[in-house]
């Protein structure tokens, strides 16, 4: 009897050995190239550093740059995924004692963050930290030069997606996101702009260190995506932008960003994938600004926007992690994976971007097609004092079938301010007509006509375009109220010398 009863124990335990959860099995087709991963600990010496770091590392701004890339075939072990954890604590100086210790803590603080379930964390951690991933600390690099993205996270949460790429022939880097003066992060345009020095920095060792071709994409989750699309608008090389989820999408984002004193939309002319998930605050419509773009839009339906990191895939084995889940994560996250990848190598072959075949219940895909970046100001004025103003009068009405503001408002002011201030009025009464036509319910190109007429001695329409910019003074949305107030008594002054 005792016999069977050991024989049925150990039936009953062999279901215990293999009901081991896979946290990372995923249907994602994986590329040719092994996974190299490593870690650059550095100090970006033009900048101070955060409070946090030790005094002993006061030296500049301590960097931790994490770098995904296409590696050599080697016979090595995989990474253990408790080492992507252990980088956690060390984003403000390399840490040598307690280092799993310090890393389990902010682990778990960083899910109870998210809204995880950490006791349900607790009782799969050993087994999650202990599970092989797809990468090999530090293997040779493969031979030639490779297309880069930038994607700021903590490696633990964004490790899945990173190895996919590599695996495909991308180098993926990125830097933890950090604060200003300290680890945590500012929402806030000044922490935008760190986020944006920081990926800068993690830029130029990238190429140091690897072969890495010219142009780059750049990615983002959250408050990511408006770092991401900050760089953008400054560095020329970026090919392409992903926004995983929120950031630009989101109102209070989307206003921030136009804080940044290197914002010009006409600077976002690069394709953009926008992936998104249903989420009262996110409205991917806001994208529709940047219509100097090419944007692809697509709805993943059942996913939200932690979902886009590890969490997607770890919801299958850790059902619950981040609370009730909206749907399947997992294969939301695949379709997501899969739209960067195909983004990427739409990118970088010169290929259209075309939707995939995905079920409708999972993703849909919205393209939007940019129009035409306008010229810019210098570029007006010389064609306005080569060609004429009616050249330029023909390419607007061309492009207003696309674009009912072909030609920004503060472009009409520029120029209209440089032919007035040069005294060209000849061309600057041209050049003004043609701003009212475009703004007809604005005061400011009145006022401006007005001026050039004036001082042609054509009085009769002069004072006709003076009593127009006074009419539409009070409703002119174009100008704020202190504007107005300036406006009104030169208007009414000039109304006054020509009536007299």
């Amino acid at each position: 009897m005792r016999c069977l009863l050991l024989i049925i124990a150990a039936q009953l335990a062999v279901p215990l050995v293999y009901s081991q959860p896979d946290y990372f099995a995923t249907d994602l087709q994986y590329g040719n190239y092994p996974v190299g991963f490593k870690t650059i600990f550095t100090y970006d010496l033009s900048r101070h550093a955060v409070a946090e770091q030790n005094d002993n590392e006061k030296q500049g701004r301590f960097m931790q740059i994490n770098i995904w890339y296409p590696a050599k075939k080697t016979n090595a072990v995989p990474l253990k995924f408790g080492k992507y954890i252990d980088l956690l604590p060390q984003q403000s100086g390399k840490i040598t004692r307690d280092v799993e210790t310090l890393a389990e803590k902010q682990f778990f603080n960083n899910t109870a963050e998210l809204k995880g379930d950490t006791v349900l964390l607790r009782k799969h951690f050993n087994a999650l930290a202990k599970s092989k991933t797809k990468a090999f600390s530090n293997a040779p690099v493969a031979n030639g030069s490779f297309p880069l993205v930038m994607f700021s996270d903590y490696p633990n949460s964004q490790s899945i997606l990173c190895e996919y790429l590599a695996s495909h022939g991308y180098i993926v880097v990125s830097a933890p996101v950090k604060g200003t003066y300290a680890t945590a992060f500012e929402y806030s345009i000044g922490g935008i702009e760190s986020g944006i020095s920081d990926l800068q920095f993690a830029l130029s060792i990238v190429r140091k260190e690897f072969q890495v071709k010219q142009s780059f994409t750049v990615m983002g989750l959250g408050i990511g995506a408006t770092v991401a699309l900050g760089l953008q608008m400054r560095n020329p090389d970026v090919a392409g932008m992903i926004s995983l989820e929120g950031g630009i999408t989101t109102g209070f984002e989307f206003n921030l960003i136009r804080q940044s004193p290197y914002f010009n939309n006409e600077r976002i002319n690069k394709p953009m994938l926008v992936i998104h998930a249903p989420h009262p605050d996110v409205k991917p419509e806001l994208t529709d600004a940047y219509k100097y773009t090419d944007r692809w839009l697509v709805n993943i339906l059942q996913s939200s926007e932690f979902y886009f990191l590890n969490y997607g895939i770890w919801e299958s084995a850790m059902p619950g992690i981040l609370g009730k889940a909206p749907g399947d994560t997992k294969a939301s996250f695949e379709a997501a994976a899969n739209y960067v990848l195909h983004f990427l190598s739409t990118i970088y072959k010169h290929e259209r971007f075309s939707p995939l075949t995905i079920d409708q219940k999972i993703a849909i895909t919205v393209y939007k097609e940019s129009v035409p970046v306008p010229p810019d100001f210098h570029e007006l004025i010389a064609l306005a004092e080569r060609q004429g103003v009616a050249v330029i009068e023909k390419l607007y009405n061309e492009r207003r079938e696309k674009d009912s503001e072909a030609i920004p408002f503060s472009s009409f002011y520029r120029v209209a301010e440089h032919f007035i201030v040069q005294k060209n009025f000849s061309i600057g009464a041209e050049w003004t007509a043609l701003f009212a036509k475009a703004f007809p319910s604005s005061a400011v190109p009145w006022f401006m006509s007005g001026r050039c007429q004036l001082e042609l001695n054509n009085k009769i329409a002069a004072k006709e375009f003076y009593e127009k910019a006074l009419a539409l003074l009070p409703g002119d949305v174009m100008l704020e109220e202190a504007e107005k107030n300036a406006y009104r008594p030169a208007i009414e002054k000039r109304i006054r010398e020509l009536s007299s």
